[in-house]
C-alpha cells in the first residue's frame, strides 16, 4: 500500500514547489550576404513571447530581414529590446512589420522598419510602450 502511494505523493510535493521564472534570452538571427534570416528573427520573437524576463535580439549589421508575418510583442513577456546595429526589417510591401499590442514593452536601436503595409501603421503599430532610439 505504501508502495503504491509514494508516487503519489512525491508528485503531489513536487506540484507545490514554486516555479522559477524564466531567464532572460539573448538572440543573433543570422545573415548571409546581406540577406537576413528572417525566420530566425520571426522565432526570436515568438520564443521571447514565452517567456516574462527581458530579452534582447541582435541584429547584424548591414542585413535586410525581410520578415513574411507581422512581428508581434505581447503584454507580460517583459521588455523587449531590438538591437539593429544598423539592419533593416522589411514587410515587403504586403504586411504590417511591428504591433507592439497593449500593455507590451519594445526597445529599437539603431534599426530600419522599412516596406510596411496596412491601412493603419504600415511600419509599427503601437499601443503599448514604445522607445526608439
Amino acid at each position: 500500500m505504501l508502495r503504491r502511494l509514494a508516487p503519489l505523493v512525491l508528485s503531489s510535493l513536487l506540484l507545490m514547489l514554486p516555479t522559477l521564472p524564466a531567464a532572460a534570452a539573448d538572440f543573433s538571427p543570422g545573415c548571409t550576404a546581406g540577406v537576413g534570416d528572417a525566420a530566425a528573427l520571426q522565432s526570436a520573437v515568438t520564443t521571447a513571447g514565452s517567456n516574462s524576463s527581458a530579452d534582447t535580439i541582435t541584429l547584424q549589421a548591414g542585413c535586410t530581414y525581410a520578415i513574411s508575418s507581422t512581428l508581434t510583442v505581447n503584454a507580460g513577456i517583459g521588455q523587449l529590446t531590438i538591437n539593429g546595429n544598423g539592419a533593416s526589417i522589411s514587410g515587403g510591401g504586403s504586411l504590417r512589420v511591428l504591433l507592439i499590442n497593449n500593455g507590451a514593452v519594445a526597445v529599437l536601436n539603431q534599426v530600419t522598419i522599412t516596406s510596411g503595409r496596412a491601412r493603419i501603421g504600415g511600419g509599427i503599430q503601437n499601443a503599448g510602450t514604445l522607445t526608439v532610439t
